[in-house]
Formats: structure tokens, C-alpha cells, sequence
């Protein structure tokens, strides 16, 4: 992909600062994507920035940059955890996620449905071919 001199200069103005919150040199410098631009996650920063473009914010999440009058873009960061991907720490992971009283309803349904399988009342029945 062609990138124009201007946004190339000023992407390198901010690459020490940028490797330094963790970024590595193909998430800002990339060019050669596996996929049809902008797929992928071959496509840097670089490729993004417009000749009229400043950078205005570079974190450890997102590099925020734009025209400065109308337009304001983000480059998230691929592998980091985003506000919109962040688990709430009020959130139990793992086997007790359902409350006491859903845990019971479940082994009692379970159980229900062995009991009929063992008696013979449960399943289907089936027709016999004639």
C-alpha cells in the first residue's frame, strides 16, 4: 500500500513513544495486510493517517489522531483488553455463575429425566414399520 511521506513522518514522531506503552513496530509501521485493506491485522497505523492528520493522543490502548476540526479517529490496539471486551469484577467466572435455587432445578430435571429413561416412560415412542 502506497503511504504518503507526511503521514510517514509523522507516525515515526511518535514510534519511540508508542514502543515505550508497548505498541511493536508492525502495529504502527505495518503496510503488507493478509487481507483486503482495512481487514486484517497486517495494516498499521500508517496506513490510516491522512497527509492533513495530527496525533494528538498516544496510550497503551489506542493511538487518537485527526484533522482537528471535524474528524477524530482511535487506532485501537489488537490483543489489549477494551472497554467494550472488560469483564465487571462483580461477575463470578466459572462453575457458579447461576444462583443456588437454578443449580437445584436443573439436578432435579436431571434427575427426572434418568428416573423416566430407567422406568421406560421417557423418550419418544416409535412406530413400527408395516
Amino acid at each position: 500500500m502506497a503511504v504518503s511521506e507526511d503521514a510517514l513522518a509523522k507516525v515515526r514522531a511518535i514510534r519511540d513513544e508508542a514502543i515505550a506503552l508497548g505498541w511493536t513496530e508492525a502495529e504502527i509501521l505495518g503496510t503488507c495486510g493478509g487481507l483486503r485493506f482495512p481487514c486484517g491485522d497486517g495494516w498499521g497505523l500508517v496506513c490510516f493517517v491522512q497527509p492533513r492528520d495530527s496525533i494528538a493522543r498516544v496510550r497503551a490502548d489506542y493511538i487518537e489522531f485527526g484533522d482537528g476540526a471535524k474528524r477524530a479517529m482511535r487506532f485501537y490496539r489488537r490483543g489489549v483488553q477494551q472497554p467494550w471486551n472488560r469483564v465487571h469484577e462483580s461477575l463470578e467466572v466459572g462453575p457458579k455463575l447461576w444462583p443456588q435455587e437454578m443449580e437445584d432445578r436443573v439436578k432435579r430435571w436431571a434427575e427426572a429425566r434418568r428416573e423416566a429413561a430407567r422406568s421406560g416412560r421417557g423418550g419418544k415412542k416409535r412406530r413400527r414399520k408395516s
